[in-house]
């Protein structure tokens, strides 16, 4: 039941567009800014345990509904283990955002180039630098954190662990603005984060290697992992990171250039790759859950 799930939570949500907007799910960021302001001025909240009270409610309440729901009419339960997937997926389309770009790219449409490349670079680009090395990054750590993440913890604990998953980035990425005086409740979010993206980050990154350059993939995992700063959060990302753009071969390909600067093709052949890679490990991440549901290992 957990494969067709996943498969029919896919589905949804790669056939229906509105469910892009309201999985952005703007209820829960005005809940978590509620508390917070509610908080304040309280130490004993500015930390771990401000944290908890923010996400334990919410994943409380999903789990209580759920059992609820599947003791009444296991229909119901697996219905609702749909629509909590749906929604916690996300919240952009990461998959569809890249094939816009590419549409408009083989159309020479170049207002439309930029304006995707900018949705795609996001905060990630550095002002100077062209845009598409960090849109070939954010293909890599979209589809770990937007999506293989919360199918993860989807399959090790049900609905509740795809809200706390979810959550765990939300809270961590909104967290990062806060001001100074909420500084251990930044650490406390973004550490929450990095315990729930740790096993689920290591799997991303092997999925990458084994449907591209594996040989690649482990070498710039591993360079990374020696260099690592003991940051939980952006240590996970860089190791998503180094194992897709070791899989897709990119720095050998950088190496082959003899220009200054790589023309723009091969960026947008670079993308055009990083889409493929990051389909073909969404197919191998389903493709082992059904082996797993196959063998009795999950439900």
């Amino acid at each position: 039941m957990t494969l067709i799930a996943i498969l029919i939570s896919l589905a949804i949500s790669r056939m229906i567009e509105a469910v892009h907007g309201w999985r952005r799910l703007d209820w829960l960021a005005n809940y978590a800014d509620w508390a917070r302001s509610r908080m304040a001025g309280e130490s004993v909240w500015n930390g771990p345990l401000g944290v908890f009270v923010i996400v334990a409610p919410v994943v409380f309440v999903t789990g209580w509904l759920h059992a609820t729901l599947s003791d009444w009419l296991g229909l119901f339960g697996f219905a609702f283990a749909v629509v909590v997937l749906v929604a916690s997926i996300g919240p952009r389309d990461v998959d569809k955002q890249v094939e816009h770009l590419l549409d408009a790219w083989g159309r020479n449409d170049a207002d439309a180039v930029n304006d995707q490349l900018a949705g795609l670079a996001g905060d990630s680009h550095a002002p100077g630098l062209p845009r598409e090395p960090a849109v070939i990054h954010n293909i890599l750590a979209g589809t770990h954190t937007q999506l293989l993440g919360i199918i993860f913890w989807f399959v090790v604990l049900g609905p509740i662990g795809a809200v706390a998953y979810r959550l765990s980035v939300m809270v961590a990425q909104a967290a990062r603005h806060y001001s100074d005086d909420w500084r251990s409740f930044t650490n406390a979010a973004e550490v929450l984060h990095g315990v729930l993206d740790w096993i689920p980050s290591r799997l991303t990154a092997l999925g990458y290697g084994i449907t591209g350059s594996f040989v690649d993939a482990l070498h710039s995992w591993r360079n990374v992992a020696e260099a690592g700063n003991g940051d939980w959060v952006a240590n996970n990302r860089t190791v998503v990171i180094a194992s897709g753009t070791g899989a897709l071969q990119l720095e050998a390909s950088l190496a082959g250039i003899t220009d200054d600067e790589p023309p723009r093709e091969f960026w947008f052949d670079q993308i055009s790759a990083a889409q493929a890679l990051s389909r073909r490990t969404i197919v191998l991440w389903l493709a082992m859950i059904a082996i797993l549901t196959l063998a009795g290992w999950t439900r």
